[in-house]
């Protein structure tokens, strides 16, 4: 695959605003300031600050206080630049949340990303300042990922290279690998993929001296190791690429990076994939750069997290859990809420993984939020959805829509509420008005409640369909009909 058509992949699966839908909890939304309810159902970035857990979505942040029983949400309305999250970081020190926003534009079926800056707040959002740096504020300038080193901020910002901020947010400058990376980006080109940063992680408690920070950062041409010990300038930047020959990264296009620590032991984990030659896989380094090893072969991992030797991986093909430091994985997937069975996550594909006190785990993905309190025997399932009836959802409405059943699994809900007791028929078709899929047929419901009902994508045949426009139609009892389109895409 192309270095262009991976970047609009990835772009894609990061900023792909989700659909409003159905929690485990029944979690309304609502138009308040803030917003009650969960964001979205695109969960990206997770953050707990000790008080509040924090999950960002294409439609806004959400925060938490009592472990997801209710929750409020931010987005342009009340403070936020955009209703994008791109990337989340806390800093213990002053009790900073920083938060990256972005947004999307479709032109002729092709997604063009935008950053649009940063906000923070010191009093868990009762206050939002804004900052608009151009590095991350512009198309294909957005902040990936945001790491804190004791009071300076980070920001792995693509296009925009990685930028840093001394003065809390102040001012923005750019951090180099050479005079010829700085060349580049001065003459406006985003051609130096060492210029395009996904991931950035600090680590500050280096074991091997405790003077000296380094911060990691993860481009589309390898991993680049930042070394400071008394100046504001790196006395060394060291670089780690994929190679044929040598325990090395698995591929050169870095998109997550993090630092696990076990007593006096460090173990820089990577989220590698191949820009031009390599492979999928996680990459990690027990001697701060020295040697590699490879695991999770063929997975594309988005996010990292650990409680102590345990690490916990968001991937491509499931949630990933190792306690022997990567030789073997526990995969979970599917997850059903505890006290709702029919309430379930059908995506395979997680972005992001938080762990809460050494034993709450929180993870997300395109279909929704879940948590675990007994290292993922049982879940719990959080979702938003619009109330049909309000001014959101007049009537039945599908999400995601558009969605892939070509993409981890995904699937579209067929979101309905009788308006009275009886049976339900729903029945898609194509733009021909052609049966397709008979997905309900006379199921008993109940009047005034809000179900949903799955579509996989597949015809009849069990095959999945071509991409395009499809109408879903629901029958139900004293005549009931509503109809409904699904946008299909590979």
């Amino acid at each position: 695959m192309s270095h262009n058509k991976k970047i609009i992949l990835f772009l894609t699966l990061v900023l792909l605003v989700p659909s409003l839908s159905q929690s485990g909890d029944y979690i309304n939304y609502s138009l308040e300031t803030p917003a009650s309810g969960l964001a979205g159902n695109s969960v990206v970035e997770i953050i707990w600050d000790g008080r509040y857990i924090w999950a960002g979505t294409g439609n806004g942040l959400s925060r938490s206080s009592d472990g997801g029983r209710t929750w409020q949400t931010f987005d342009h309305t009340n403070g936020l630049n955009q209703d994008g999250i791109s990337a989340l970081a806390y800093n213990n020190k002053d009790s900073t949340l920083w938060v990256a926003t972005s947004y999307t534009l479709i032109r002729e079926g092709v997604s063009y990303p935008f950053g649009d800056g940063f906000n923070k707040t010191t009093n868990q959002g009762q206050i939002w300042a804004s900052f608009k740096p151009e590095q991350a504020s512009e198309y294909g300038k957005l902040a990936y990922d945001i790491a804190i080193s004791d009071t300076t901020v980070w920001a792995a910002c693509f296009c925009g290279g990685l930028i840093r901020s001394k003065d809390d947010g102040l001012n923005w400058e750019n951090v180099f690998v050479d005079s010829i990376a700085k060349a580049y980006y001065e003459q406006g080109k985003c051609e130096d993929f060492r210029n395009s940063f996904f991931s950035v992680v600090a680590d500050v408690a280096d074991t091997f001296n405790s003077d000296t920070t380094f911060i990691w950062g993860g481009t589309a041409a390898g991993i680049f190791k930042f070394v400071y010990t008394t100046s504001d300038t790196a006395d060394t930047v060291i670089g780690y690429q994929q190679s044929d020959t040598l325990p090395s990264i698995s591929g050169n296009f870095v998109v997550s990076l993090a630092v696990q620590k076990i007593g006096d032991k460090k173990i820089v984990w990577a989220g590698t994939q191949p820009t031009y030659n390599g492979s999928y896989a996680a990459s990690f380094t027990t001697d701060n750069g020295v040697t590699w090893s490879q695991t999770l072969a063929g997975d594309k991992i988005w996010n990292f997290d650990f409680e102590d030797s345990v690490v916990w991986a968001a991937t491509s093909s499931g949630l990933k859990r190792s306690t022997d430091l990567g030789t073997s994985w526990k995969v979970f997937n599917y997850m059903q809420d505890k006290d709702q069975p029919d309430q379930q996550i059908w995506s395979t594909e997680f972005y992001a993984v938080r762990v809460v006190d050494d034993s709450i785990i929180w993870a997300g993905n395109f279909d929704g939020l879940v948590k675990s309190t007994d290292d993922g025997i049982s879940w719990k399932v959080y979702r938003s959805f619009a109330p049909i009836g309000t001014a959101q959802a007049k009537s039945s409405y599908a999400y995601p829509n558009p969605f892939s059943p070509m993409t981890a699994n995904q699937k579209v809900r067929i979101h309905y509420k009788p308006d009275s007791d009886g049976e339900v028929t729903i029945k898609i078709y194509d733009f021909e008005m052609k049966l397709v899929k008979t997905v309900l047929e006379n199921a008993p419901r109940a009047g005034g409640v809000e179900y949903d009902q799955v579509w996989d994508g597949k015809n009849e045949k069990d095959e999945i369909v071509a991409n395009g426009i499809y109408f879903f139609k629901i029958e139900g009892p004293g005549g009931q009909k509503e109809w409904g389109k699904i946008g299909v895409i590979k």
